[in-house]
């Protein structure tokens, strides 16, 4: 360990110390990863039970009344989903942020990072991270709009 944080050696081909390098060693709990990809998980399933029902209930010889009965049926599935997928986010929040704060920020026995850090400096100021927050929403309701348009234009030409 030093001054400036845990490092360990990452060593290239043989013993030469002119070929290693030193990396940050990186810290996270285990039980919020396990946590977060519990939820991902959750929203996969969310998103892929409607496609699964929608394209199994199709059936070519039904009538219009009947495909859209299934339809519906699909619909409602989907809502379901996305009523207990948004509670579950809210759970979880809550969960993180009050409940059980402290159980997520240590390590297994090891302190959190924040506890590490001896040099005091924090990483980004509050503006600069409000700035890299908003620089960072704005991208990604770009590219969502971009990704948006280009299923848009698949669906109308494959006649989806």
């Amino acid at each position: 360990s030093t001054p400036y944080g845990k490092h360990h050696i990452i060593h290239v081909d043989e013993y030469e110390v002119s070929r290693c390098t030193m990396e940050k060693e990186q810290m996270f709990s285990s039980k919020t990863a396990l946590v977060n990809m519990a939820m991902q998980l959750l929203a996969c399933m969310t998103c892929a039970l409607p496609t699964v029902f929608a394209g199994s209930a199709s059936n070519p010889a039904s009538t219009l009344a009947e495909r859209e009965q299934e339809h519906q049926k699909v619909v409602e599935v989907s809502r379901v989903g996305a009523i207990i997928i948004m509670a579950s986010y809210v759970a979880y929040i809550f969960f993180q942020l009050v409940t059980h704060k402290k159980m997520l920020t240590l390590d297994e026995g090891n302190d959190s990072d924040e506890e590490d850090d001896d040099s005091g400096e924090g990483g980004l100021s509050i503006s600069w991270s409000l700035a890299l927050m908003t620089v960072t929403t704005v991208l990604i309701a770009i590219s969502s709009e971009l990704l948006v348009g280009a299923i848009e234009h698949v669906v109308e030409h494959c006649h989806i």
